[in-house]
């Protein structure tokens, strides 16, 4: 087999995507999570914890490493609440994302919290009742403070995820800041990556200095800097410049979703294809991709397949055209691009 093969193999599947964190396998440095593994060291959450730290920096990466570690839960076991879009549970845990949460949905979001937080729940596996708050500073001061109210009774354990720190809930909850990592940090962990893939840096076009600068460049966000590396490594030799990048690739796989016939599915079937296109594009969202750029790449990926005839295409143009931009340009707002993606399902019917 020929080294070329060898190292397509090592690095076509999306290591972002593939990673399935673990305090076993975290290429971070001891020291970043330390004292996390102190609080949680007899394998429970004795109390409300709160990660604080900017885009990339491991807040959900961490808490998915919780979540093994204490009860043996993996995301996949998670299901979407069958009337609240933001919320994902499993058993007794409820994680609920904000980042898409409209004025209008916040109230039903806060009494479920509320009419939860009061519930008693028979625990099962040692499982307690746990509400994971992801994007909370993305709220206003006064529904951050309506939470609190909840957060107080102390019924419920809570875990918190914010980019910058909360002040009223500083008293409540025991708070983990995430830094970003030194020139020193950030090599070992890269190190770590690359020798968990069986690849030497030394036989790539890379260097740690490249590296460094990458990460300052991205605001020192480790999920972007490692989608950078493999994209580079992808791109390093004659056989691997024809990959797609890694965004792309998922846009991709997306639209594979798209194009599929829905009328032939069973119920159960079709509702799994719409759950795959909703878990891509958050997938997307992860990466750093924002609605502009999602519509872009789709269209200009559905114009350049030939299989597509020429009326189609017309009417993905007009579909794009028409959307409406303003509305779209909202960074991470789920519904429109939804309502799009939708529409081009019904196109391909």
């Amino acid at each position: 087999m020929n080294n070329d093969y060898t190292n397509f193999c090592k690095i076509s599947k999306c290591w972002i995507l593939d990673y399935q964190p673990t305090f076993n396998n975290l290429i971070y440095p001891k020291s970043y999570y330390l004292k996390l593994m102190n609080l949680i060291k007899y394998k429970n959450i004795p109390m409300n914890i709160m990660f604080v730290g900017l885009s990339g920096f491991g807040k959900f990466m961490f808490l998915k490493c919780i979540l093994k570690y204490c009860y043996n839960i993996d995301m996949i076991k998670f299901k979407q609440h069958n009337t609240i879009q933001q919320i994902i549970y499993y058993e007794s845990i409820y994680i609920i994302d904000f980042i898409f949460t409209k004025k209008s949905s916040f109230n039903d979001i806060f009494e479920f919290i509320k009419q939860t937080n009061k519930r008693n729940i028979i625990q099962f596996n040692n499982i307690p009742k746990l509400i994971i708050l992801k994007n909370i500073d993305s709220l206003s001061n006064d529904n951050i403070c309506k939470i609190l109210t909840i957060i107080k009774t102390h019924k419920t354990l809570f875990i918190v995820l914010s980019k910058k720190n909360i002040n009223t809930y500083l008293p409540f909850f025991n708070t983990i800041r995430l830094r970003k990592l030194s020139e020193k940090e950030l090599k070992t962990s890269i190190n770590k990556l690359l020798k968990s893939k069986k690849i030497e840096i030394k036989e790539t076009n890379l260097t740690f200095k490249k590296i460094y600068k990458t990460y300052e460049n991205t605001f020192f966000n480790m999920r972007n800097t490692i989608l950078w590396v493999q994209f580079t490594l992808n791109n390093q030799n004659s056989t691997n410049k024809i990959m797609m990048p890694i965004k792309n690739k998922i846009v991709a796989s997306l639209l594979n979703y798209i194009l599929c016939d829905t009328t032939k599915m069973s119920a159960n079937k079709e509702l799994n294809t719409f759950e795959q296109i909703y878990n891509k594009i958050i997938l997307l969202y992860g990466c750093g991709v924002d609605n502009l750029e999602i519509i872009k790449y789709s269209v200009k990926m559905l114009l350049s397949n030939k299989i597509i005839d020429n009326d189609k295409k017309s009417e993905i143009v007009n579909l794009s055209n028409n959307f409406n931009l303003d509305y779209i340009n909202v960074e991470r707002d789920i519904f429109p691009l939804k309502t799009f993606f939708f529409s081009l399902m019904i196109l391909f019917k």
